[in-house]
Order: C-alpha cells, then structure tokens, then sequence
C-alpha cells in the first residue's frame, strides 16, 4: 500500500518539539486509514507498542475515526501477559495487564482481547513468547488454566472475548 503523506507532516513527527506535530500526527493517521478504506479493509488487529494502556486516552476516537469509514477493530492484541512462568509475581502481573488493557480494548470497541501465554525464559520481559523446557511442564499447564479462569469472568462481564497464542505450550 502506498500512501501519500506530506513531507511536512513528517518533518513534524520526527523533530523534536515541533510546533505542529499533533496536528501532523492527525494527518497522518488520516492518510493510515485513507490507505485502508481504498484496500477495502474492514476489520483490523491492533497492538500498541508502549501497551494498551497507554493508548486509552485516544481509543474512542480512533474507535469513532474507524467507523466512520466502515473499519471495525476486531482483536487487541499486545498485552503481553504471562500465565505460565515459575514465578507467582510474574503471573500476577500477567493477570493484571489482561485487566488493565480491558477498558482500551472497550474504548475501541474492539469485540476481543489476544495474549500468549507467556514463557519461562529469563528475558521473558523482553520477549514474551521465547521456547523454553519448563513451558511444557505440566505445572505450566495447570498455571496457564488458573490464569485464564481468573480473567475470564472479567473478559465476559466486559462483553469481550479472549483469544491466546499457544504455539508456545
């Protein structure tokens, strides 16, 4: 896909301070969905990069910009929890990401939220879904299905669905 976008517009993404670049960054999230409405597309995935929390304040207009073009946000994906690591810290903090990025995926009015289950690697902050031996443990198994019944009465009273990667177990 090609899509036209002034080089003024992103001058003011990329310099620092720039006095226009909300307006340059309306611009170019315009020419985004310009591009997608002539494709045709009608539904699409979205993964925020500093997580879905972060995009919150911005979610129903976006929401509102989407269908205003007949775009529908299926899936949030992103959220990165891990239900399946040795550590109980690290699976309740997966549990809370799920929770936390509940009200973005409402905001975009998105039918579901999508995880993976996580892993036991040392770098798992940075890399969510690496292989590793103790993922195919029975252990964690049984710490992924107790993850997903704790999450799972919150995604249903948020009208949402829950999908998950599972190339990893």
């Amino acid at each position: 896909m090609i899509t036209a976008v002034d080089t003024n517009v992103l001058l003011d993404l990329l310099t620092p301070g720039a006095p226009h670049a909300s307006e340059s960054e309306a611009a170019l999230a315009d020419a985004l969905i310009d591009g997608w409405e002539a494709l045709g597309i009608r539904c699409l995935a979205v993964n925020f990069a500093a997580g879905p929390r972060s995009a919150l304040d911005g979610a129903a207009e976006l929401s509102k910009r989407l269908a205003g073009r007949g775009i529908h946000v299926a899936q949030m994906a992103g959220v990165n929890a891990n239900f399946v690591h040795q550590a109980e810290s690290v699976r309740r903090e997966g549990v809370a990401r799920v929770l936390e990025a509940i009200p973005t995926a409402k905001a975009l009015n998105a039918s579901m939220l999508s995880s993976g289950c996580g892993t036991n690697r040392d770098d798992w902050t940075t890399h969510f879904y690496g292989p590793h031996s103790l993922n195919y443990s029975p252990q964690a198994k049984i710490q992924l299905i107790e993850g997903l019944r704790e999450i799972a009465p919150h995604i249903e009273a948020a009208g949402l669905k829950y999908t998950i990667e599972c190339h990893q177990l």
